[in-house]
């Protein structure tokens, strides 16, 4: 049988279930027998077995300051063929190898180098995936041209780019132009408009999907109240501070709501003490974080999941919540704001930043009730087996 390598810093540990979109989709590539299904996470430590996907760790050589990505290429190329050898994997016997995020392209091009009938794949997760937000010189203009050459080459030796919607491979393409109107990524471009596109050889879409086997409609936990969810990392991008300040705005259409979130990071505190100083503390939540195995649960308590983002390549959540009959509201330039058929979008789509349109939206839902519907089946189970017969045909 022949070998997929899915090589990616995001992936489960026994201690953590941080990259269960990772893990599902190589677990529905396992389901359909066609490869053996390898995984490969940097880091130290030993190899593991995550719910029967075999990981193996690999070292993966930066500075400090994640700085200068390409000094340490050729070093890291070579340790990583080593760590496949050692790990019984002949690269020759590779088909496939699938990385994430731009800087890992450069294992999957070593495995080509190898093996030239490796099929090599970069999956693209977000609006500002090229890679130029990579450490803390990433503002400095000169540091952004010094590594421009570099990524430039590991995108154009990639056999086809994975994108998990059309907007990504929208701001993908559009490089160095800017693609996606976000500061962020406006200041990565900043000053390389005159640089040469990359020759991208293919691209495609291929959305999140969701293990339906566990993320079901029922049972459904009864409560009182209208409780709305929200999960998310609490960084400024997410807008959680948009959602309480729209939560302000129907309070008094709204008087039983309540408010639960799941995420950590730097913008948690300045939530906390908005909810204090709106004296909601019985009123909202905020849990660290869940196993992704209970989060079905978590979503059938809700009447309504908001991801408030204001910049989101696709939305796992979403598409978890729908899949336990849940429905969400989203960021209109969110990845999936394109599954809304367009005579719903102004059902369940805002503005991002602007709360009193946020608050409309849950005014709307919560005095209707509308059912929503998506133009895509995201069952993962399909979408790995249309991907496997028509994108690598």
């Amino acid at each position: 049988m022949q070998t997929y390598l899915i090589v990616t810093p995001y992936f489960p540990t026994p201690a953590s279930w941080r990259g269960a979109y990772v893990y599902d989709f190589a677990a529905a590539l396992r389901r359909t027998g066609r490869y053996d299904v390898r995984v490969l996470v940097p880091g130290s430590g030993g190899n593991y077995t995550y719910q029967g996907i075999d990981v193996i760790r690999f070292p993966h050589r930066m500075l400090p300051s994640a700085s200068f990505p390409f000094l340490f290429d050729p070093l890291n190329r070579r340790s990583f063929l080593a760590s496949l050898r050692r790990a019984g994997i002949a690269p020759e016997s590779v088909a496939i190898c699938h990385a994430h995020t731009a800087l890992f392209a450069a294992y999957a091009l070593a495995v080509k180098a190898v093996n030239p009938r490796c099929r090599t794949l970069l999956h693209h997760h977000s609006g500002d995936s090229f890679g130029l937000y990579i450490g803390r010189l990433n503002r400095f203009l000169w540091h952004r041209r010094l590594c421009w050459p570099y990524l430039v080459r590991l995108h154009e030796g990639i056999d086809l780019h994975l994108c998990i919607s059309e907007a990504v491979r929208r701001s993908l393409k559009a490089v160095p132009r800017v693609g996606w109107p976000h500061p962020r990524y406006e200041a990565q471009l900043r000053g390389l408009q005159d640089r040469t596109p990359p020759r991208l050889r293919a691209t495609a879409v291929l959305y999140n999907g969701v293990d339906t086997a566990r993320f079901t409609p029922a049972p459904r936990r009864p409560h009182a109240g209208f409780r709305i969810g929200c999960i998310a990392n609490f960084i400024p991008q997410k807008g959680h501070l948009t959602l309480l300040k729209a939560l302000r705005r129907c309070s008094p259409l709204i008087p039983d709501w309540h408010l639960a979130f799941i995420g950590t990071g730097p913008t948690r505190r300045i939530c906390e003490a908005y909810v204090r100083e709106c004296g909601w503390e019985d009123r909202v939540t905020f849990e660290a974080e869940r196993d992704h195995a209970l989060l079905p649960d978590f979503y059938r308590s809700l009447d309504l999941f908001v991801l408030p983002s204001a910049f989101e390549g696709f939305g796992c959540v979403c598409a978890e919540a729908h899949a336990c009959g849940v429905p969400f509201i989203a960021g209109d330039d969110s990845g999936i704001a394109e599954l809304i058929p367009s005579d719903q979008r102004d059902l369940w789509l805002f503005r991002p930043g602007n709360a009193e349109n946020l608050a409309g939206k849950i005014l709307r839902f919560h005095r209707e009730r509308p059912i929503q519907h998506l133009t895509t089946v995201l069952d993962i189970d399909t979408l790995v087996r249309t991907f496997l017969d028509d994108t690598l045909r």
